[in-house]
């Protein structure tokens, strides 16, 4: 078995590539999205597996730092209670990002409705037989 200072090395490495990947596939995802515009589902699976990656890698070495090395007894019990605190907020936090970049993805061009979503700045469009009637 693995001692803790290769555990430590290991998910610092993959921690690193985690995140080198992810900012290696975000500027892929821009320059293919002012290519072609909206990225395929392929291309957004990449970044959402590498910043879970790097969370989890994230989570590896903050247990390794707080619960393993806490010792035994009452402390361990508090930091391991502590830990899964942390570990579910930080991974409720990253799923609600992904929930919401897929659906801001999705949401940009909606087929079933026939048009595009406007811009804020935007004015609304105006049926033609209203604006007759607003002009005259």
């Amino acid at each position: 078995m693995a001692s803790q200072q290769q555990w430590k090395l290991r998910l610092v490495v993959l921690e690193v590539i985690s995140l080198l990947t992810l900012i290696a596939s975000l500027f892929l995802l821009r320059g293919s999205a002012a290519e072609n515009g909206a990225p395929t589902l392929l291309w957004l699976l990449l970044p959402a597996g590498a910043s879970l990656t790097m969370f989890l890698s994230f989570l590896g070495l903050m247990y390794l730092r707080w619960v393993a090395s806490a010792g035994s007894g009452n402390r361990k019990r508090v930091h391991t209670i502590l830990f899964g605190l942390m570990t579910i907020t930080l991974l409720s936090i990253w799923a609600l990002a992904m929930v919401q970049t897929w659906q801001s993805m999705n949401t940009q061009d909606d087929p079933v409705a026939g048009e595009t979503k406007q811009p804020v700045s935007s004015p609304p469009r105006v049926h033609e037989s209203l604006r007759h009637e607003l002009l005259t």
